[in-house]
């Protein structure tokens, strides 16, 4: 038996560096094996702010209870995802963000190269 935590990425960033950064979530995110099932964690569209032109995307949660093998296998995911925007330096930022589930305990983590 397990438990839901539900995390979820907000990256946001600039010009083409976001637009590498989406190429690299969907090829972390896609094709996830866990207990011989191929499975992908959904991605949104790529969207700009209408002002000085920010552009962000979501990475879903997996929905998968804490200790499952889904689970498991998103959390490897975003592991690595962060691993790899560590190279674009201050041009991609992302917060992973925990949430609802069961429990009340949200947490924000973030990339924040200004510490």
């Amino acid at each position: 038996m397990g438990y839901i935590k539900h995390n979820a990425l907000i990256v946001q960033g600039y010009d083409d560096y976001v637009f590498t950064a989406y190429k690299i979530a969907k090829t972390v995110f896609g094709n996830l094996e866990a207990d011989g099932m191929i499975f992908s964690i959904p991605i949104s569209g790529i969207e700009t702010s209408p002002m000085n032109n920010y552009s962000f995307f979501v990475v879903f949660p997996d929905g998968s209870k804490e200790g499952w093998a889904h689970s498991d296998a998103g959390d490897a995911a975003r592991k690595e995802f962060k691993v790899k925007m560590e190279q674009f330096d201050w041009h991609v930022d992302w917060h992973d963000i925990r949430f609802g589930g069961d429990d009340d305990l949200d947490i924000i983590e973030r990339k924040n190269p200004e510490e």
